[in-house]
């Protein structure tokens, strides 16, 4: 087979290593009922763990390419919650995380690290879970397999 050949399917491969379906649904947006939530984004590099507060709160990882000096270009990947931002944030840095966690999470890590931001809000621990199903609803999120019932059911659907 020649050389070029062999390059263009190298090429193609790397293409769908990186290729995502994401679903944009205007109706979510605007049924989604807004928050009082003051986000704050950091980058995800140890640099930054002790800027992430240690309490409840629910968390979005973005890819932002930093393409041309952009400002809003931001690929949001997954939406989460936890007890503890600063603790959550830190698991996704180390490499037990990194090689024992969810394989769309482990290839979002590993693929994007340079590129990755941890955005976060504070949220009492009791709403964490309404927060996030809210969020994942509106947005879809293509790393998010836990996605609420009734978008679980219309995603299976095709």
């Amino acid at each position: 087979m020649p050389d070029e050949v062999i390059d263009l399917i190298r090429i193609q491969d790397e293409m769908k290593a990186h290729t995502r379906e994401f679903a944009l649904w205007p109706l979510k947006w605007q049924q989604y009922v807004p928050g009082n939530y003051a986000w704050q984004l950091r980058r995800l590099r140890a640099a930054d763990v002790n800027t992430v507060p240690d309490s409840a709160g629910v968390y979005t990882l973005l890819i932002q390419p930093g393409i041309a000096t952009h400002p809003s270009c931001s690929y949001l990947m997954y939406v989460g919650r936890s007890d503890s931002l600063r603790r959550r944030f830190r698991e996704y840095l180390g490499p037990e995380r990194r090689a024992t966690g969810r394989p769309k999470i482990y290839r979002l890590l590993n693929r994007y690290s340079d590129y990755l931001w941890f955005c976060f809000t504070e949220v009492e621990a009791a709403n964490t879970k309404a927060v996030e199903d809210a969020l994942m609803t509106a947005y879809l999120p293509p790393e998010n397999d836990q996605l609420p019932a009734e978008i679980r059911h219309i995603r299976g659907a095709f």
